[in-house]
């Protein structure tokens, strides 16, 4: 996916070799999602979704289920600003080209109306039309990071912390010594309990200072790289794709306020903030 991900874990001092091998489980469990969500392994799930998506519906198991069940909500409630439907537009602009990356986008540039599909009652996903390529990206991240999340409690780690690159942090029960995991963002320190905390800031990926975050469906237009938003989220999933949702269009903080709040979601800063954990 791009990015380096780190998990701290409190454990119990006198079974150190336990609390690293749930942490090792918990870092597989990550590996497996790139695995099946990475654009740029041709033997990934997306990569046969994005080859012949408009061809058969793919097969999703309950994991997949819960990702793709946010990606549809958002994208329903930010009226598009949140899309997965972006890869062909990003490959387009050279996004990916300039980091040296081949996506596997499969198909061809179709019509406007062309997009996926996600069926929660069958479990299935698929394409209309051969035109969409999808690219999970921060979202993809933000699952991983959940799931490792609830590998190490469902292992018995009751106080955690794991981020991605940074722009996707959950944290649950408290460091040594505190009643809480403290994180740094944008000059205000926000507890984490169970929280997730997101952001996205258009212009972080380019030395140029260029935007790499693109208007869902446009190739032609960016977001400006000023841009940036940060959430709290009851997950890293639904907080990454929120803060995209909010770097693409600002005003949904006011326009999508219902359903942010019925989604759980805070928007914290519109500024560019410097976290750190």
């Amino acid at each position: 996916m791009g990015t380096s991900f780190e998990l701290v874990l409190v454990g119990d001092s006198r079974d150190r070799r336990r609390t690293l091998a749930v942490g090792e489980a918990a870092i597989e469990v990550i590996r497996e999602v790139e695995a099946r969500w990475s654009l740029f392994l041709p033997a990934s799930r997306l990569a046969q979704l994005n080859r012949v998506g408009h061809l058969v519906e793919i097969d999703l198991d309950g994991d997949d289920c819960e990702l793709f069940e946010v990606a549809t909500a958002v994208r329903k409630a930010s009226e598009g600003a949140f899309d997965l439907n972006v890869a062909r537009a990003m490959e387009e602009a050279g996004h990916f080209g300039q980091r040296g990356l081949i996506a596997c986008l499969g198909g061809e540039t179709g019509g406007a109306n062309e997009t996926w599909h996600f069926d929660p009652d069958a479990q299935m996903i698929s394409f209309t039309g051969a035109g969409p390529a999808l690219d999970l990206g921060g979202i993809a991240k933000g699952h991983a990071i959940d799931l490792a999340a609830r590998e190490l409690q469902e292992s018995g780690i009751s106080s955690a912390l794991l981020h991605g690159g940074t722009s996707a942090v959950i944290a649950f029960g408290s460091p040594p010594d505190q009643e809480v995991w403290m994180v740094s963002s944008g000059g205000f320190e926000i507890p984490l309990d169970g929280l997730a905390l997101a952001t996205s800031c258009a212009g972080s990926q380019s030395n140029t200072g260029a935007s790499h975050i693109l208007i869902p469906g446009d190739a032609q237009h960016a977001v400006p790289p000023k841009n940036t938003a940060t959430v709290l989220a009851p997950s890293a999933a639904l907080g990454d794709a929120w803060a995209t949702a909010l770097c693409v269009r600002p005003e949904l903080s006011q326009s999508a306020a219902p359903e942010l709040l019925r989604q759980g979601v805070t928007v914290l800063s519109p500024q560019k903030p410097t976290h750190h954990v």
